[in-house]
């Protein structure tokens, strides 16, 4: 088969988890003797030495996705390249799905992804939004936003902008595929009464191989790793959360991998806050880190799946992450391979960690069986899960 990805910027598995995803089932792909190619827009600041130039193709027009110069070159793209399969990694995106249906009219099997939960910045409003409330001084009006009906009000908004374009999205699309079982009830609130024979769920692959790990060589170590930022990854919590435990656990550290706009200003936090032991390395490749860290933070709002906790797990680091979105809990078990807070309480965020951080024979426990759960992650299985789904959509045997 040929397989065409289409994306809002350049596939370049460093900038991202969808890109890197994206990355990871392409290899696979190829791997088992299908053709995979990526047509997407072009940033200025692309580095042309990250990008894969045997699968890359650009849209004609980078500054307006719905140019007719876009769909005519679409059209001719589908044809000449003869795709059978194409999957839009843009779901959530109206525009960008506006030129995916396209496809319908090339006679190309159209999958759309959706990589994020949908409700969750808006049922977790107030930390979602509490440092852009912050920024312009709004901050007093966050806890109304936490009552009852000021919350249904907001999600009334929220449909009424979106159901249209997920009814078509799930009309259109030869299947939509969500990161878990779970947010089946989430696109139900929004396409009520509508068949959903095409709606399925796959979860998110991890990007690294399986390989030994040695627990005897963790470091004391509490891992961060992603993007450096307060709004939806809510670095300034676990700041916040590592006051509670470092003057305490003195042999203990805290890394932060990863960058952002707001990485300077989370230094200075820091600071402020006289946090000892902890370091922020900027962007690196995360792999060493993974193999040195004993305890991984995730305080996120909302997340679509969370692939760095299963690439944590994979290497052995015992995950903790805030139960506020609806996937976590497919990743996470609590008490058996990780452990999930109450959004968003930093009191047991603090008092959990305390409990791993002075019992090493716990942690190691917990660690066999975090490595065990990301087993089912592998891209071997979800890579099956795909050839699954085209082969019916395309009635191969």
């Amino acid at each position: 088969m040929n397989i065409l990805f289409i994306y809002r910027g350049a596939i370049i598995p460093t900038r991202g988890g969808i890109q890197r995803v994206t990355n990871v089932l392409a290899d696979y792909f190829e791997s088992k003797g299908h053709k995979v190619l990526y047509l997407t827009g072009k940033n200025e600041n692309d580095d042309e030495r990250e990008i894969n130039k045997k699968r890359q193709f650009f849209f004609p027009n980078n500054t307006d996705v719905l140019a007719k110069e876009n769909f005519s070159y679409f059209k001719v793209f589908l044809a000449d390249n003869k795709i059978d399969i194409l999957i839009n990694q843009n779901g959530m995106d109206p525009v960008l799905s506006s030129l995916a249906y396209t496809a319908k009219d090339c006679n190309v099997k159209l999958v759309s992804c959706i990589h994020n939960s949908l409700l969750s910045s808006i049922t977790n409003f107030s930390s979602a939004y509490a440092s852009r409330a912050k920024k312009y001084n709004l901050g007093w009006i966050l806890p109304i936003t936490d009552f009852s009906i000021i919350k249904k009000g907001i999600l009334y908004l929220y449909k009424n902008k979106y159901k249209k374009h997920y009814k078509k999205l799930c009309e259109i699309s030869d299947s939509v595929v969500l990161l878990s079982d779970n947010f089946k009830s989430e696109l139900d609130f929004f396409v009520e009464n509508l068949s959903k024979d095409n709606i399925i769920a796959i979860s998110n692959p991890t990007s690294f191989k399986k390989e030994k790990v040695d627990l005897v060589l963790k470091k004391k170590q509490l891992l961060y790793v992603g993007r450096v930022g307060t709004s939806q990854k809510r670095v300034d919590l676990l700041l916040l959360i590592w006051r509670k435990v470092f003057k305490n656990n003195p042999d203990w550290s805290l890394i932060i991998v990863g960058d952002g706009p707001e990485l300077p200003k989370l230094k200075n936090e820091a600071k402020i806050l006289k946090l000892e032991r902890i370091k922020f390395e900027g962007f690196k490749n995360p792999k060493q880190y993974y193999i040195d860290a004993s305890l991984f933070c995730m305080t996120s709002s909302f997340e679509g799946f969370g692939i760095v906790l299963v690439e944590a797990m994979q290497y052995g680091v015992i995950p903790f992450a805030f139960k506020s979105y609806l996937s976590v809990t497919d990743i996470i078990d609590d008490n058996t391979n990780g452990f999930l807070i109450k959004p968003f309480s930093i009191e047991q965020y603090a008092d959990s960690l305390n409990k791993l951080m002075n019992n090493e024979s716990l942690r190691n426990k917990v660690s066999k069986s975090a490595i065990e759960k990301a087993g089912i992650f592998s891209i071997n299985t979800i890579g099956e899960s795909w050839i699954h789904l085209f082969k019916g959509l395309k009635n191969y045997e």
